[in-house]
């Protein structure tokens, strides 16, 4: 399964689907656009999310960012909420407002943004999407008092492996007395070991 392409070209676009051509390559790779892709420009980093229906056939979401996917997935455990409304929900917003949104709780302000979405359907996703914003840093690291000291480390660490899990960082640092962000930093690779 595909999760992750990166330097890509849009070759044929067909209402939303679109093809991926990743540079040096010669297969495509059919994504979903939910509105984050550009109409001709190459693409750095692509985030895929695939999903089956009922008879097993596959249908590919694309995301510009991890946490934007994730935000997704976890909207798509909503009842009556499918992976096509979990990703406009994601891309009506952005994952940084669709977050404030979800901490903010306000069903009528989140149900503006998504065509089809009602203030009760929106109450259900808040309910269900609010227990889960901790996983993702931005929310948590503003108000937390390391918040300096995560951020040198998300960026130390992103030097070194690229890519960063927010998520494990804050709550590292919310479960140790840090000294510091080197501290940080060592604790983190610890755990990737």
């Amino acid at each position: 399964m595909i999760s992750y392409l990166q330097y890509c070209v849009p070759i044929d676009r067909v209402g939303p689907r679109v093809t991926l051509l990743p540079r040096a390559s010669v297969v495509g790779y059919e994504v979903v656009d939910n509105g984050c892709l550009p109409d001709n420009d190459e693409i750095s980093d692509i985030r895929i999310w695939t999903i089956y229906n009922r008879d097993g056939v596959p249908t590919s979401f694309a995301f510009p960012t991890l946490e934007s996917r994730q935000l997704a997935v976890i909207a798509c455990g909503v009842q009556g909420v499918g992976p096509a409304k979990a990703a406009g929900l994601v891309h009506a917003y952005g994952e940084t407002q669709l977050l404030k949104l979800l901490q903010a709780g306000d069903p009528k302000e989140l149900a503006k943004g998504v065509k089809g979405l009602s203030a009760k359907g929106a109450a259900e996703i808040i309910s269900t999407m609010k227990p889960h914003l901790d996983k993702f840093g931005l929310c948590d690291i503003e108000d937390n008092p390391l918040k300096e000291i995560i951020t040198k480390a998300q960026l130390a660490l992103a030097s070194i492996h690229g890519e960063v899990d927010v998520e494990v960082l804050v709550r590292l640092a919310n479960e140790h007395e840090i000294e510091g962000s080197s501290h940080l930093v060592t604790l983190y690779n610890e755990l990737l070991e």
